[in-house]
């Protein structure tokens, strides 16, 4: 009888009839498929995104795996993503002028009127509540009692990425179903979600393919994470990560602070003449980050051939990139600034729903037949005397010099890290346990690829008279505004399908609090 089998046979304990345990097996290698095993076999699962793991040691007492050294202060929050191709809009091509037999693309589907589609992509859904969607009622610009399967949703990628957020403290899960592709059937590519900067989760679910594990055609896999770093991200599918990156996976995510964490109650023990008032809402766990309105935005490109040769069965050269359009949230201006289309919102509950509900879409007939799978809009709005959060992650390939002028920011985070004074300091030996304050006051952002900031303004008074006429302050990329002109017009936009959106501002009380994120009214 091999060394094994007597080890097998002593942990089985056969003369007792007891089952396995894992305290009565030598493991003399622990390599990562051992430890993917034992963490879909459930062994690890109960310590996802713990800030740290009890190592396994070969002496007695007996081993047990390890447990959370941090507590869910929150509630469960759970999506439904499912990966897919298919076909969104850029600017309307009979305004810019086309390129080549890459622009637009002659497969893209059109309505009767010749509206329709004209950039193939890959891209996420979010399913959450396929009941829920299919009895809502929506107005949307499909019929969604049509859409009632996962399946029925192959071939409705949408860029960018449904937008997704947590509190501090939440136990986070995102259930990933990849539908393959309906355009190009003959590609099988797996996908993952890569939850950019995140620190504390464990490989299983870090989502880069050659350390963890990604998700077949036709198979699913449930991340999850108990978030406890507030601040701004991004996530993205990290199989052919270039390819898939640019053809549209990539979408925000961000973490909130929460009065029950304890970081929150910590901060007011430790400075109780500066505290963090419940019902306000904080960046981070300073007063100084408090706001009233949130916006996130993502920035990405699109180069029309890469695009184009995905969807032809072509290859890419992609030493030769460039972009052609400029986007925020998977929009090209003017675009950018139309409202927002349907979306599930985990901040409104219901008894029938309790996990969120469906908002209708704010389109108008024309924008839903060009729009459909740009549901994401780029629109800033606030009322005089209000103070915004802008969230920006960057997950495009070009570095981006954003301006808004006429309105001075602040940067208090970067990287979804707290800028201001009385941070942990990287080296607490040397003496200094905190680090100094360098939050930046700026009219520009500048951010390169997989980077993220946290920006604060204050809306000035209104200038203008009527409450439906705002003030409107153009936010714009400054390398790429001006290479674009709006054709065939007598009063040219600039930057039009470039990197553009607007801030609309109302006079004081005019628009009603935001219930969610990126709200619009």
């Amino acid at each position: 009888m091999n060394k094994r089998r007597i080890e097998h046979d002593e942990a089985m304990n056969v003369k007792n009839d007891r089952r396995p345990d894992v305290d009565n097996v030598v493991w003399s290698r622990l390599g990562r498929r051992s430890f993917l095993k034992m963490a879909a076999g459930g062994v690890v699962l109960g310590t996802a995104g713990a800030t740290g793991i009890a190592h396994f040691s070969h002496s007695t007492p007996a081993r047990r795996p390890a447990t959370l050294s941090g507590t869910v202060t929150g509630k469960v929050r759970s999506w439904k993503l499912v990966a897919t191709d298919g076909y969104v809009t850029m600017p309307d091509p009979a305004i810019v002028e086309p390129i080549g037999v890459y622009y637009p693309d002659l497969l893209a589907p059109v309505d009767a009127n010749g509206v329709g589609q004209n950039l193939y992509v890959f891209g996420f859904d979010d399913i959450t509540d396929i009941p829920g969607f299919a009895a809502s009622g929506l107005q949307a610009p499909w019929d969604p009692t049509q859409l009632v399967s996962d399946w029925d949703f192959k071939g409705f990628a949408q860029i960018s990425a449904p937008l997704l957020y947590c509190d501090d403290g939440d136990d986070v899960r995102i259930n990933l179903q990849n539908l393959g592709m309906a355009t190009r059937p003959d590609l099988f590519d797996p996908h993952t979600i890569h939850w950019h900067g995140f620190a504390n989760q464990i490989p299983y679910f870090d989502g880069v393919p050659d350390a963890s594990l990604s998700v077949p055609q036709g198979g699913d896999l449930t991340y999850r994470y108990l978030p406890t770093d507030v601040g701004t991200y991004m996530y993205h599918c990290h199989v052919e990560d270039v390819e898939h990156v640019h053809m549209g996976l990539t979408g925000m995510v961000f973490i909130r602070t929460s009065s029950a964490s304890p970081r929150w109650s910590a901060y007011n023990t430790a400075n109780p003449g500066t505290p963090l008032v419940t019902g306000q809402k904080y960046a981070y766990y300073d007063p100084s980050t408090r706001y009233d309105r949130e916006y996130a935005m993502i920035l990405t490109e699109a180069n029309v051939e890469n695009h184009w040769n995905d969807g032809h069965i072509q290859v890419s050269d992609w030493s030769e990139y460039r972009s052609t359009f400029g986007l925020m949230n998977g929009r090209a201006w003017p675009d950018t600034i139309v409202k927002n289309g349907s979306f599930f919102d985990r901040d409104a509950t219901d008894v029938t729903h309790p996990n969120g509900t469906w908002r209708n879409s704010q389109f108008s007939a024309t924008e839903s037949a060009r729009l459909a799978h740009n549901p994401n809009s780029a629109l800033i709005q606030a009322n005089a005397g209000e103070t915004v959060l802008l969230r920006i992650a960057n997950l495009g390939f070009d570095e981006h010099s954003l301006i808004l002028p006429g309105m001075q920011m602040t940067m208090v985070g970067r990287d979804a890290k707290f800028l201001g004074s009385g941070r942990p300091d990287y080296t607490p030996d040397d003496g200094s346990p905190t680090r100094d304050d360098i939050v930046a006051k700026t009219y520009r952002i500048d951010i390169g690829p997989g980077e993220s900031r946290d920006m604060l303004f204050t809306v000035p008074n209104q200038a203008s008279t009527g409450l439906g006429n705002p003030d409107i302050y153009p936010f714009y990329d400054r390398e790429i505004l001006f290479r674009k002109k709006q054709a065939g017009s007598l009063a040219p936009l600039d930057g039009y399908g470039a990197m553009r959106t607007e801030v609309h501002v109302y006079p004081a009380g005019h628009l009603a609090p935001q219930g969610h994120p990126n709200q619009l009214f």
